[in-house]
Protein backbone atom coordinates (compact mmCIF):
# COMPACT_ATOMS: atom_id res chain seq x y z
CA UNK A 1 0.00 0.00 0.00
CA UNK A 2 2.88 2.57 0.90
CA UNK A 3 4.80 1.45 -2.02
CA UNK A 4 1.79 2.38 -4.13
CA UNK A 5 1.28 5.30 -2.42
CA UNK A 6 4.60 6.39 -3.39
CA UNK A 7 4.83 5.75 -6.72
CA UNK A 8 1.48 7.19 -7.43
CA UNK A 9 3.15 10.37 -5.82
CA UNK A 10 6.28 9.86 -7.42
CA UNK A 11 4.12 10.22 -11.13
CA UNK A 12 2.35 12.68 -9.97
CA UNK A 13 5.34 14.84 -9.46
CA UNK A 14 6.23 13.86 -13.07
CA UNK A 15 3.35 15.26 -14.28
CA UNK A 16 3.24 17.87 -12.21
CA UNK A 17 6.99 18.75 -11.90
CA UNK A 18 9.32 18.95 -8.44
CA UNK A 19 8.35 21.86 -7.25
CA UNK A 20 4.37 20.98 -6.44
CA UNK A 21 6.05 18.18 -4.68
CA UNK A 22 8.97 20.15 -2.84
CA UNK A 23 5.61 21.94 -1.55
CA UNK A 24 3.81 19.52 -0.17
CA UNK A 25 7.10 18.21 1.00
CA UNK A 26 7.80 21.58 2.82
CA UNK A 27 4.89 22.38 3.87
CA UNK A 28 4.77 20.00 7.14
CA UNK A 29 7.92 20.92 7.60
CA UNK A 30 7.22 24.29 7.85
CA UNK A 31 4.12 23.85 10.27
CA UNK A 32 5.85 21.88 12.68
CA UNK A 33 8.55 24.57 12.65
CA UNK A 34 6.36 26.58 13.43
CA UNK A 35 5.13 25.21 16.22
CA UNK A 36 8.26 24.47 17.84
CA UNK A 37 9.16 28.21 17.85
CA UNK A 38 5.89 29.09 19.15
CA UNK A 39 6.31 26.57 22.23
CA UNK A 40 9.67 27.89 22.47
CA UNK A 41 8.60 31.17 23.07
CA UNK A 42 5.42 30.26 25.58
CA UNK A 43 9.09 28.33 27.57
CA UNK A 44 10.86 31.83 27.35
CA UNK A 45 8.38 34.35 28.34
CA UNK A 46 7.31 31.89 31.29
CA UNK A 47 10.79 31.64 32.60
CA UNK A 48 11.04 35.51 32.23
CA UNK A 49 8.06 36.40 33.92
CA UNK A 50 9.56 33.81 36.89
CA UNK A 51 12.56 35.30 37.03
CA UNK A 52 10.63 38.87 36.85
CA UNK A 53 9.48 37.64 40.34
CA UNK A 54 5.92 37.45 39.45
CA UNK A 55 6.05 33.98 40.76
CA UNK A 56 6.79 35.43 44.63
CA UNK A 57 5.65 34.09 47.70
CA UNK A 58 1.89 35.32 48.96
CA UNK A 59 1.92 38.34 51.00
CA UNK A 60 2.25 38.06 55.08
CA UNK A 61 3.58 34.58 54.81
CA UNK A 62 6.03 36.22 57.23
CA UNK A 63 2.87 36.54 60.03
CA UNK A 64 4.30 35.98 63.76
CA UNK A 65 0.58 34.72 64.31
CA UNK A 66 1.79 31.69 62.09
CA UNK A 67 4.16 31.13 65.25
CA UNK A 68 1.28 31.99 67.43
CA UNK A 69 -0.87 29.06 65.54
CA UNK A 70 2.00 26.40 66.16
CA UNK A 71 1.94 27.40 69.98
CA UNK A 72 -1.79 26.80 70.02
CA UNK A 73 -1.36 23.38 68.10
CA UNK A 74 0.84 22.69 70.53
CA UNK A 75 -1.40 23.30 73.40
CA UNK A 76 -3.34 21.16 71.87
CA UNK A 77 -5.55 23.35 69.94
CA UNK A 78 -4.78 22.95 66.71
CA UNK A 79 -6.31 24.41 63.58
CA UNK A 80 -7.85 22.22 61.31
CA UNK A 81 -6.75 23.00 57.25
CA UNK A 82 -10.11 24.18 56.20
CA UNK A 83 -10.72 26.25 58.86
CA UNK A 84 -10.72 30.29 58.57
CA UNK A 85 -8.39 31.97 61.86
CA UNK A 86 -11.92 33.49 63.38
CA UNK A 87 -13.82 30.08 63.62
CA UNK A 88 -10.48 28.74 65.32
CA UNK A 89 -10.46 31.04 67.65
CA UNK A 90 -14.36 30.98 68.67
CA UNK A 91 -14.36 27.33 69.14
CA UNK A 92 -10.84 27.20 71.34
CA UNK A 93 -11.65 27.33 75.12
CA UNK A 94 -11.84 30.70 76.29
CA UNK A 95 -8.46 30.99 78.53
CA UNK A 96 -6.50 34.83 79.04
CA UNK A 97 -5.13 36.25 76.51
CA UNK A 98 -7.82 34.94 73.80
CA UNK A 99 -8.75 39.23 73.64
CA UNK A 100 -5.36 39.56 72.87
CA UNK A 101 -5.28 36.20 70.04
CA UNK A 102 -8.36 37.78 68.80
CA UNK A 103 -6.76 41.57 68.28
CA UNK A 104 -3.52 39.41 66.76
CA UNK A 105 -5.92 37.66 64.32
CA UNK A 106 -7.40 40.99 62.72
CA UNK A 107 -3.66 42.37 62.34
CA UNK A 108 -2.71 39.23 60.65
CA UNK A 109 -5.38 39.19 58.64
CA UNK A 110 -4.86 42.88 57.26
CA UNK A 111 -1.12 41.94 57.03
CA UNK A 112 -2.09 38.85 54.84
CA UNK A 113 -5.10 39.71 52.66
CA UNK A 114 -5.47 44.03 52.51
CA UNK A 115 -3.66 44.96 49.38
CA UNK A 116 -2.25 48.27 51.09
CA UNK A 117 -0.77 45.52 53.63
CA UNK A 118 0.20 47.04 57.10
CA UNK A 119 1.88 50.12 58.24
CA UNK A 120 5.07 49.32 59.61
CA UNK A 121 3.82 50.66 63.14
CA UNK A 122 1.10 48.15 62.96
CA UNK A 123 3.72 45.55 61.39
CA UNK A 124 5.53 46.44 64.45
CA UNK A 125 2.34 45.75 66.67
CA UNK A 126 1.67 42.28 65.30
CA UNK A 127 4.95 41.33 65.87
CA UNK A 128 5.69 42.55 69.01
CA UNK A 129 2.21 41.14 70.52
CA UNK A 130 2.89 38.22 68.90
CA UNK A 131 6.28 37.66 71.05
CA UNK A 132 4.45 38.16 74.02
CA UNK A 133 1.72 36.52 73.52
CA UNK A 134 4.39 33.37 73.08
CA UNK A 135 6.62 34.64 75.61
CA UNK A 136 3.09 33.96 78.31
CA UNK A 137 2.46 30.87 77.17
CA UNK A 138 5.52 28.72 76.56
CA UNK A 139 5.46 25.37 74.56
CA UNK A 140 5.04 21.82 76.33
CA UNK A 141 8.73 20.54 76.26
Amino acid sequence: MARFRLSAWSAQAGERGWSAALIWLALPLLAWLAWRTLRGRRAETAATMDAAGLNRPWPGQDSEFYLVERRMAQLGHARRDDEPISEWLARTPAQPGSESLQRLARLHYRHRFDPAGLPAPEREALRAQALAWLAQHPGQT
